[in-house]
């Protein structure tokens, strides 16, 4: 599979999905795990067991669960891009 064709099995919403981080340059980060609560361009907003959390795309690389039980992982550089951008390249 080439990448341009992995790139459309990515969802275009992460909001409800859970994710763990499991590749950092940030090793605190790694296993953090939760339910992605918001998104910005450059981070997730993830609910964790300890709480809310701010995770930037751009140091980690992350395993997703979708709502249909599929779990796929990306590197994080990847997802730079506003929600609404990604959204409208994929679409239009």
């Amino acid at each position: 599979m080439n990448e341009n064709s992995s790139v459309s099995l990515i969802p275009l919403d992460f909001i409800g999905l859970n994710i763990e981080v499991i590749e950092s340059s940030n090793k605190s980060l790694i296993g953090l795990k939760g339910l992605v609560i918001g998104e910005t361009m450059k981070t997730f907003v993830v609910l964790t067991d300890k709480g809310r959390k701010i995770i930037p795309k751009d140091v980690a690389k992350f395993k997703f669960i979708t709502k249909n039980g599929k779990i796929f992982e990306i590197e994080g550089r990847k997802l730079l891009k506003r929600p609404e951008d990604r959204l409208w390249r994929c679409c239009f």
